[in-house]
């Protein structure tokens, strides 16, 4: 993952129990130079991936709006 250049934006469940933050997010955030980590409570574990994804949808277009304006 070092070599990822892009912007990169990750999105995780903090309580998501198939793909636990210590095991499968962070990694990936800590791997790549730069990358931006939004991990957002749900109680629905890894359906709030799906369910409670507007948690996520203001960062989510910041960061795509962001991404624009550097090109």
């Amino acid at each position: 993952m070092s070599k990822v250049k892009a912007k990169t934006l990750v999105v995780g469940v903090n309580s998501d129990e198939l793909f636990p933050p210590a095991t499968e997010f962070i990694p990936i955030v800590m791997g790549i130079a730069e990358a931006k980590l939004f991990a957002y409570d749900s109680m629905l574990g890894h359906l709030g991936n799906i369910q409670d994804i507007d948690k996520a949808n203001p960062v989510i277009l910041q960061f795509l709006s962001q991404v624009s304006k550097d090109k």
